[in-house]
């Protein structure tokens, strides 16, 4: 890949352009006349143009800038027959010398900000591709690429998801994100046995995605795609690397949305949990006897290398917290822990990487396999371990952190927060500075080094440890796209600089935790390989272990899981929204796809036969370090003894018994809870998903195998009962939402007792592998509901964290996920309460009359992030009322709370003429009359909903000179005293918030509210949204019924 990813505010070079950017330019030249298709979204405008060769993309932003995006290159010229077309899409063919393209262009529109095309090839004869242009081109006024610059902030390295994040700087300023879907380009790398590694990048100003080459030939006649791209244009370039990490996560999760995405199986977590167990504990491939203790091998077979700490605690932590979760006695755990003292030095005064006495060993092997060379992250992943395990309550590691951190804190400090690849441990010498020249060394040691000395503040108390913290968070500013290094410790970096913010109040260790999963993100793997070897496992959404990294490994992975439930539980309600997107899609589709890393998964053809450690024992249950995109053999590197403990993370995690029964629930997105009230005959489980409502997730609910499956249901919150789907074995399974929350609730017949359920190792067995692999789905067993005491080992604040014996009905409200309709959106209080819920997570549809002011208002919010929509509509008139809840309904799938806040200051009939009058009243009390009839028809179908009316404190005071505004208000006040009773029944709040004098648009001299503010003569419209806010967060028993809001010194 050519590409090189800038800095923020460097542009990136123009190095010289190909021929076929000449020609290209030309033809951009030539595209006059009327386009094909137009459509506007997001102040953005799109047009489809052909002028005799290829057919383009144009996208044009509000700020004047231009990309050109070339839907289908047709060299030599083509026709075009235009075979389908509405107001938004364009099905083309175009008639070429190659063969002929085919193209469905779906152009933004509506509440779809999303620009897609796809493009397929029938060669006219056999067809070699040695070169075809890329496919993404900034351009001036003119159409000329070659007077733009710009900055590339992030583009595609290997095999990972085919994306392209980029601003351009001159002659005008915006930013969008391409993604390519390689999913759809499998029978294309099939044919031609090619990869598309590295096909996303390029030089500025020729960027996006070219095919790759090969010499083998697409085949006449056989249709084949060559394209499928998704782009959302951002109006602006980001100032800052914290800025384009929020700013890049947010388009991505919005296009993550709208891609296709493959359905996840269920699997047998807890079989091949006790498989491996076994496997640990008895074969002698896997563990070696040294020096009287027993220590785990890193790789099977691998008996030709010291002893590592690093490879003890990868399994032994996940060990310990399994069994405090089942009560389960684990000899294997007494083992591990005897060994981790023989691993401490002396000499240096911590905990090291190899067992001393064992250096003999590393003779000839790697450059970081010398005795006294560290890499950097080893170290910290040690120490992050031990204190993980001293915080719940392990004597012996609490001494091994305590006695090593001393060491640990000297090396951060001589290094000065910025840690080289590899050092000497006795002299702190640098042996490897950077990995890539000019990109630094292990960049996100900084943040796993925060997280370390949280714990140490945490098991010492002493203050200097949090000031350590400080100092390396603080180090990571600038590092952009470049801070992801070893990306389990970046996930766990990410969740301590969350914790940071809270115990500073800094709000940039929030933002650059924000970095740290947007470090993530970019390196997922976006697509579903299906050729070569890859048709028999699943790479969707994967993640490998390094930034060049070609593969996906298991141990990373698994810690990166276990990570991300820390993160969602730390943020609570103040998780980004699309974290809340990603980051349980992650934890999807993992526990399914991770099944694949096990040899005894895959044809005996495709696995390595000479791994470069140790050897493969299809009969272990121990995976494969490596897969690859299916040309490379899996297992290539080894079969990883240190990611074994996959099944004991994902079993803790995911899944849950039902105490007192014989059930247990299999949850494959994180979950808050579940609260669980059970007896002989049956009971509930409470719990709460933490995801995004436009996504989906499965509840699977498995019986003991000795006990028949009960009548059992789900019922979601404010949507009803879920249906269920019974499986060949009898499990049941329920889709639901992934911000669900929802109650399971189980009976029994009179026949069942409950003589089974305690049985701890009930199972329901089945086989699982990919479609069209063999065998049917399996059902994970039952699980304890207890939460791991190593589980989240920084958070001391969880904000959405049930405790046990909570009614749901004493947990606050959450906004995050629900969709509200603001009406008045667009300027003054109404602005300020659709952005501070836009920043909580809500999903938000503002709208006001005028359509500059919309634009400047959802500039504005996309800023906050969330999801935001928005469109004209006066709320006077009945078409657009009507209109606006339709919208509502279609973009947000529904309404849970709605704002009435649409209003105008008005005088006095006195001096006011009836027609102006009688306006004010339409759009005071009338249109709130009809949203509130709108949204009170759909909150009483779903047994649930939430009205705020913003009133005003004149309902009261009826002061002289504004009669109309008066009545208006005192309408309001009456209208939601009575509406509160007619609906409460119903599962509805009313909330009425009568302010005083507000610095909003209604005010005269608008210059001197900022004065007045301070003074406390006049409040500001983020005090009226945040009384919105706290009235909308309360537990459900609570009914806020009217707030009065006054600035301090008003003279009333």
């Amino acid at each position: 890949m050519d590409v090189v990813e800038s800095r923020i505010a460097d542009e990136s070079p123009v190095v010289g352009v190909s021929p076929w950017l000449l020609l290209l330019r030309d033809e951009l030249r030539k595209l006059d006349g009327d386009p094909l298709l137009r459509a506007k979204a997001g102040g953005c405008t799109f047009e489809v143009r052909h002028a005799g060769a290829s057919l383009w993309i144009l996208a044009s932003w509000p700020s004047g800038a231009r990309v050109a995006f070339c839907a289908a290159y047709a060299p030599g010229g083509s026709s075009l027959v235009v075979e389908r077309s509405d107001d938004s899409t364009l099905d083309a063919r175009l008639d070429t010398a190659v063969g002929v393209l085919r193209v469905r262009v779906e152009l933004p529109a509506g509440s779809r900000r999303v620009l897609h095309w796809k493009t397929s090839l029938l060669p006219a004869t056999d067809l070699v591709l040695p070169y075809w242009p890329r496919d993404v081109f900034p351009i001036d006024e003119a159409g000329d690429p070659l007077n733009t610059r710009g900055i590339v902030h992030a583009a595609q390295k290997g095999p990972k998801g085919g994306l392209l994040y980029a601003s351009t700087t001159r002659p005008e300023a915006s930013s969008f994100l391409y993604v390519q879907d390689f999913t759809s380009l499998n029978d294309y790398c099939e044919q031609t046995g090619a990869s598309p590694a590295d096909r996303v990048g390029g030089s500025w100003p020729e960027l996006g995605f070219a095919p790759p080459t090969a010499a083998k030939p697409l085949g006449a006649g056989r249709e084949v795609v060559l394209s499928d791209a998704y782009v959302l244009p951002a109006p602006e370039p980001p100032d800052d690397d914290l800025a384009a990490a929020r700013q890049f996560l947010d388009l991505y999760a919005e296009i993550y949305l709208a891609l296709p995405r493959p359905e996840p199986i269920h699997r047998d977590w807890s079989r091949r949990l006790d498989e491996t167990l076994a496997s640990l504990t008895h074969s002698p491939e896997c563990a070696v006897e040294k020096q009287g203790h027993r220590y785990l091998l890193a790789y099977v077979g691998a008996d030709d290398r010291p002893p590592e700490s690093m490879v003890q605690l990868a399994v032994l932590v996940p060990l310990v917290e399994y069994a405090r979760s089942r009560d389960r006695e684990i000899p294997l755990i007494d083992a591990l822990r005897a060994n981790l003292p023989t691993f401490f030095d002396p000499e240096i005064g911590t905990v090291v990487r190899w067992l001393p006495g064992e250096e003999r060993l590393l003779e000839g092997k790697e450059e970081h396999m010398g005795p006294r060379i560290m890499d950097s992250w080893y170290l910290y992943h040690t120490y992050l371990n031990l204190g993980r395990l001293g915080h719940g309550g392990d004597e012996t590691a609490k001494r091994l952190f305590l006695d090593s951190i001393e060491y640990g804190v000297r090396v951060a400090q001589r290094f000065e927060y910025r840690w080289p690849v590899f050092y000497d441990t006795h002299t702190l010498e640098i042996i490897k500075a950077e990995a890539t020249p000019g990109e630094g060394g292990e960049n996100d040691v900084g943040a796993q080094y925060a997280h370390v000395m949280l714990l140490a503040w945490d098991l010492t108390g002493e203050r200097r440890f949090l000031d350590e913290a400080v100092r390396s968070a603080q180090a990571l500013r600038g590092l952009g796209f470049r801070l992801g290094y070893q990306f389990n410790n970046t996930s766990f970096g990410a969740g301590g600089l969350l914790r940071l913010w809270r115990e500073t109040g800094d709000e940039s260790f929030r933002d650059l935790s924000l970095v740290c999963l947007a470090n993530l993100v970019k390196n997922f793997w976006l697509w579903e390989c299906d050729y070569g070897h890859a048709r028999h496992y699943s790479t969707f959404l994967g993640l490998p272990p390094l930034q060049d990294a070609r593969y996906l490994a298991m141990y990373e992975e698994l810690e990166v899981l276990a990570a991300f439930h820390d993160y969602l539980r730390e943020a609570g309600d103040d998780v980004h929204p699309a974290a809340r997107v990603l980051l349980p899609e992650y934890c999807k589709y993992l526990i399914d796809r991770a099944w694949y890393h096990y040899p005894s998964e895959l044809p005996a053809d495709v696995l390595a036969e000479k791994p470069r450690s140790g050897h493969l024992n299809r009969q272990l249950s121990i995976p494969l370090e490596d897969l690859y995109d299916g040309w490379t053999s899996a297992g290539t590197v080894g079969q990883e003894v240190y990611g074994a403990a996959a099944p004991f993370v994902f079993v803790t995690r995911h899944g849950y018994e039902l105490q007192g029964s014989a059930l247990g629930l299999h949850c494959n997105y994180p979950i808050q809870g579940p609260e669980i009230e059970a007896t002989p005959r049956g009971g509930t489980a409470r719990f709460r998903a933490l995801g995004d409502r436009r996504c989906t997730w499965q509840a699977w609910v498995v019986a003991d195998h000795t006990t028949p499956m009960p009548e059992a249901r789900i019922t979601v919150e404010g949507r009803g009962a879920v249906e269920a789907r019974r499986t060949e074995f009898g499990c049941l399974v329920f889709d639901l939402p992934g911000d669900a929350e929802a109650t399971l609730e189980w009976e029994r017949s009179e026949e069942v007792g409950e003589t089974s359920a305690n049985r701890r190792r009930g199972r329901a067995r089945s086989a699982g592998k990919k479609a069209g692999a063999g065998g049917p789905r399996r059902a994970l067993a039952s699980i304890p509901n207890r939460e791991p005491a190593c589980i989240s080992t920084h958070a001391r604040t969880r904000r959405t964290t049930m405790k046990k014996n909570t009614q749901l009905d004493d947990v606050p409200e959450v906004v995050a996920g629900k969709a509200v309709v603001v009406t008045g959106g667009t300027t003054g209080i109404g602005r300020a309460i659709a952005l501070l819920l836009a920043a909580r997570g809500a999903r938000v549809l503002v709208f006001g009359r005028h359509e500059p002011e919309l634009a400047d208002a959802m500039a504005d919010l996309r800023k906050a992030g969330g999801e935001v929509h928005g469109l004209t509509a006066d709320v006077t008139k009945r078409e657009d009322v009507a209109r606006v809840f339709a919208e509502a309904d279609r973009v947000l799938g529904g309404l849970d709370v709605l704002v009435n806040n649409a209003a105008l200051g008005a005088g006095s009939i006195v001096d006011q003429a009836r027609e102006d009058w009688e306006y004010v009243i339409r759009t005071n009390l009338i249109g709130y009359l009809a949203c509130a009839q709108e949204a009170v028809t759909r909150m009483k179908e779903a047994g649930s909903g939430h009205i705020v009316n913003i009133g005003s404190m004149s309902a009261d005071v009826r002061e002289t000179g504004s009669s109309v505004y008066v009545a208006t208000k005192a309408g309001i006040q009456g209208f939601s005293e009575a509406l509160r009773k007619e609906v409460n029944a119903h599962g509805v709040k009313v909330t009425l918030i009568q302010p005083g004098a507000v610095g909003s648009d209604m005010q005269p001299a608008k210059e001197t509210h900022a004065a007045k503010a301070d003074r406390g003569e006049m409040l500001k419209a983020e005090d009226i949204a945040a009384c919105v806010y706290y009235c909308l967060t309360q537990p459900k028993r609570c009914d806020v019924v009217e707030v009065s809001i006054r600035p301090h010194h008003q003279e009333i």
